[in-house]
């Protein structure tokens, strides 16, 4: 935890404008937020073509191996980043 504090303090500028560059975005994705809800269809959560995937059109044994795999990576991936958390 010192190395970092001693990064920061030997980086002052650079950790300055990180922070100066996260506050903007986060005021630009505050000001953005209400004009994209307001381009959404009336229909966007219940239109059942949103609902459907690509995926399905296949065989049902490629369609439930590819999402297994899929969902096998993802579990992969979050449980790497918490261990090295």
């Amino acid at each position: 935890m010192a190395e970092l504090f001693s990064w920061v303090a030997a980086h002052k500028g650079l950790t300055l404008a990180l922070a100066g560059l996260s506050a903007l975005m986060f005021v630009g994705s505050l000001l953005a937020l209400p004009l994209l809800i307001a381009r959404l269809p009336e229909d966007y959560f219940v239109d059942p073509r949103r609902h459907t995937s690509a995926l399905r059109d296949q065989h049902p044994a490629v369609y439930i191996t590819l999402r297994i795999l899929k969902n096998v990576l993802g579990w992969t991936l979050v449980l790497v980043g918490a261990a090295e958390g």
